[in-house]
């Protein structure tokens, strides 16, 4: 969808409209924009676009994105209104294109343009419409290439020259490195980024373009230093486009269909010397390894993927291609964990994502913590219980940031001893062992790495029970020096904590017991007889030999 030419266009008196700060000139364009549901502030951009960069044009997918992100602005990760004027202003008309387009209206050296009035112009705190009012002269349309999607050739000289549309004619006076008086190239603007192909002296653009200069809109005239200095990127020789007949951007985004990528990320587009670079290694071919090792050197990609260092070293490689497939992987792994576990309002941002893979744990192990959040949210009273347990033994009551260290088995040895001697007393307790907590605590023996499941001690504890239902009486007459305590010791292998008494001392004691016990039940059996000296019938038993 692209607004007709001003020579088309009805006559409307079209003067300025303050809101925005733009110039809104075509009214049939601006009634479509309004139908569709475009606030205002984006119908006033998308006019002044289109009537003043007028080989700009919008797909009419393109025109309902936006729409749609513009009445969500800030919403479900969508961009700010301000952030939307940007980014179309920036990748669709390009920063170069602008400038280029301030030079003429204001008469200011191209050269003398700072940054901040570019910087200016995309945010909106420097309307264009001030800029026009403060010209001497009228609003300039320009006539140059700015991320040009309409599928028809450029311009055709007499010699039949086609090349892709949304061309501008650049000239460079005293060019480096050339004998040259001055050197064409032909600009476009391709995913946001400035590229130049040489087209030659101007003997050669006149053979190529018979009309010259005029076989075009618009000429922008650097210096040598002034060239050598801008964002453009001289990608070739004009001889690689000439004859293609659909538009740049449109060859650029089949070459990244043949890598297999849908299009260039965000975070490249967003920063220039990174789409610099995807260009440069689409237009030359590069390998996906150097494309992911050139692109490792930008300030975008270490921000974009600000945990590389610790995936890195998960890995035990550094390689960009390497660790940025596991990196992505991560992200997806802990995005889906996010939201499942967190719900659909948690925060799963890149920028997130990459504080959470910055820890240095894979999603193997993140997500039994946002797994422990989601139990202590659920379950407050369980962190009241834990320093209920703590404090009982003595330690200091943890937060909820150590609670979750308990629950992922990152916290103090000496808490799950406690905790698991907690739970050593409960199945004694649950066995009907009635023994002090204080003489549990101080038995140990008990894991100091992780809490234990609930059923780890049950079969101990049952087997301490039975042991003293068996020894009921030795314990009672306190015949063999045995204590309960004594026993539970020895089923959990340690050594009384209060008599110091050792695990073999208590083994040897059960076992004379146990010897006592089958002689006192075995009666005659096993027994021998023989009379003695004064004829009196002597039995023996061999149990108590």
């Amino acid at each position: 969808m692209t607004a007709p030419p001003i020579s088309e266009q009805p006559d409307t008196g079209t003067g300025e409209d303050q809101l925005g700060g733009l110039i809104v000139g075509d009214v049939g364009f601006a009634d479509a924009l309004t139908n569709a549901g475009a606030p205002q502030e984006l119908i006033d951009l998308l006019v002044f676009i289109t009537t003043t960069f007028q080989s700009v044009s919008f797909s009419e997918a393109d025109i309902l994105g936006w729409i749609d992100e513009a009445n969500n602005a800030g919403v479900d990760g969508n961009r700010t209104l301000d952030q939307l004027r940007s980014d179309i202003l920036s990748f669709r008309v390009g920063e170069d294109t602008i400038k280029a387009w301030y030079a003429q209206q204001t008469g200011e050296a191209v050269e003398n343009i700072d940054d901040a009035t570019i910087g200016g112009l995309l945010d909106g705190t420097i309307t264009f419409s001030s800029v026009i009012a403060d010209s001497e002269q009228p609003k300039v349309v320009f006539e140059v290439g700015g991320g040009d999607l309409a599928d028809t050739p450029g311009p055709v000289g007499g010699a039949g020259t086609v090349i892709p549309s949304g061309a501008s004619l650049v000239k460079v006076t005293n060019p480096l490195g050339s004998d040259a008086d001055a050197l064409y190239f032909l600009q476009y603007n391709v995913f946001g980024v400035s590229i130049a192909y040489e087209v030659g002296d101007e003997g050669e653009l006149e053979a190529l373009f018979p009309g010259g200069v005029a076989d075009f809109d618009s000429l922008v005239t650097f210096d040598g230093a002034q060239f050598d200095e801008s964002s453009i990127i001289t990608v070739g020789p004009l001889d690689e486009i000439i004859g293609a007949d659909e538009s740049l951007q449109s060859i650029f985004e089949r070459d990244l269909a043949a890598l297999g990528l849908e299009g260039v990320p965000d975070w490249i587009l967003e920063d220039d010397t990174a789409s610099a670079l995807m260009v440069l290694s689409i237009q030359e071919g590069w390998s996906a390894a150097r494309t992911a090792n050139e692109l490792a050197g930008t300030a975008a990609f270490q921000e974009r993927y600000g945990a590389f260092d610790a995936v890195a070293t998960f890995l035990g490689t550094d390689d960009p291609l390497a660790v940025t497939e596991v990196y992505q992987q991560w992200e997806g792994q802990l995005r889906a964990s996010l939201l499942a576990i967190r719900g659909p309002q948690t925060d799963v941002s890149d920028e997130y994502l990459t504080e959470l893979i910055s820890t240095g744990w894979s999603p193997e192990q993140i997500i039994p913590v946002l797994t422990a959040e989601m139990d202590l949210f659920d379950n407050p009273d369980h962190l009241d219980q834990t320093n209920a347990i703590l404090e009982s033994f003595g330690l200091a009551p943890v937060d909820e940031d150590g609670f979750i260290d308990i629950l992922t088995g990152t916290a103090p040895s000496d808490i799950y001893q406690a905790i698991n001697a907690a739970l050593q007393l409960q199945s004694l307790t649950d066995a009907g062992v009635d023994i002090d907590a204080e003489f549990v605590a101080a038995l140990g023996g008990v894991p100091d790495e992780g809490v234990v499941s609930g059923d780890a001690f049950s079969d101990a504890a049952k087997e301490t029970a039975l042991l003293i239902a068996r020894n009921f009486g030795a314990l009672q007459t306190e015949q063999f020096g045995l204590t309960q305590e004594d026993l539970v010791s020895v089923i959990f292998g340690q050594n009384n904590p209060e008599t110091g008494k050792t695990a073999a001392e208590i083994e040897q004691s059960l076992q004379s017991i146990q010897r006592t016990f089958a002689a006192q039940a075995s009666g005659f059996s096993g027994a021998t007889s023989f009379l003695n000296e004064a004829g009196e019938l002597q039995i023996a038993g061999f149990q108590n030999l």
